[in-house]
């Protein structure tokens, strides 16, 4: 809550002090699911959040992810095999202290375009590996 406050104070700073107020506020953080090669990681970068952590499957994704986001822990494996608490614990970070969970599960199975195949896609699962990580970090 009393990062929350933090952030709300960036947005509407009160006039009298703003500046002062504004340089003690260390960045708001996040961790990146699904990461890709970091597009959510690069906005989020841009509005002043920090990215402590991201994860994807693929060895090129987060090959990219690490060149575009050299500061950030990239971890290659599958997001099934990744347990908050741990990820909690490398960083030194308690239940609470993250201030945001971004993530893109993979989305094909569900297109409209998707041809009848997709449907049983194992990727269409995965979302819950989201659910269950943000239930885990108890954000």
């Amino acid at each position: 809550m009393r990062r929350t406050k933090a952030a709300l104070e960036l947005v509407f700073p009160d006039r009298r002090d703003s500046r002062s107020r504004i340089k003690e506020t260390p960045p708001l953080t996040t961790i990146d699911l699904f990461c890709g090669a970091g597009g959510i990681t690069e906005g989020f970068r841009e509005a002043g959040f920090r990215c402590l952590y991201a994860n994807d499957f693929m060895p090129e994704a987060i090959s990219t992810f690490s060149y575009n986001h050299p500061g950030t822990w990239a971890d290659c494996r599958s997001i099934e095999k990744v347990k908050a608490a741990e990820i909690r614990s490398k960083l030194k970070i308690n239940k609470g202290d993250l201030d945001v969970l971004v993530g893109g599960p993979p989305c094909q199975g569900f297109s409209i375009n998707a041809p009848e195949p997709f449907l049983t896609d194992p990727r269409n699962r995965l979302f819950k590996d989201y659910v269950r990580f943000r239930e885990e970090a108890s954000l």
